[in-house]
């Protein structure tokens, strides 16, 4: 019975010595691009204003991230962009439809990058 407890005590203190793995500081750690929801650009966002009609929201923005039944006359853009161990990036934009024509626009989060450069290899 006693042997059995050794090996149960040394078992959990070679478990608890595999917990915390060491990175090396010259070892960099790879960490994706990641962009998710609708792509938003300032001159895009710039070209939106009050009078137009949803459909040509549609065709200057794309199709909303977030529409609900309960407020049929709002469209909701999302955009999350996060490069590597960068700061993650989100901005929240929200259209506010009145007989199909645009009422206001409210911009929430961070402001949209003017010139965003994209990597392309």
């Amino acid at each position: 019975m006693r042997a059995f407890y050794v090996l149960l005590i040394a078992a959990s203190l070679l478990l608890a010595g595999c917990s915390q793995v060491y990175i090396p500081s010259f070892i960099q750690v790879y960490q994706p691009d990641i962009q998710q929801g609708n792509v938003l650009d300032a001159e895009d966002v710039a070209r939106i204003y009050p009078g137009m009609h949803k459909q040509q929201v549609r065709d200057v923005l794309g199709t909303p991230s977030l529409k609900t039944v309960f407020h049929g006359d709002r469209w909701i853009y999302v955009y999350y962009d996060k490069r590597g161990k960068q700061k993650a990036f989100q901005h929240i934009l929200a259209i506010y439809f009145d007989e199909d024509r645009v009422a206001r626009i409210e911009q929430i989060g961070d402001p949209l990058p003017v010139d965003r450069e994209d990597d392309v290899i």
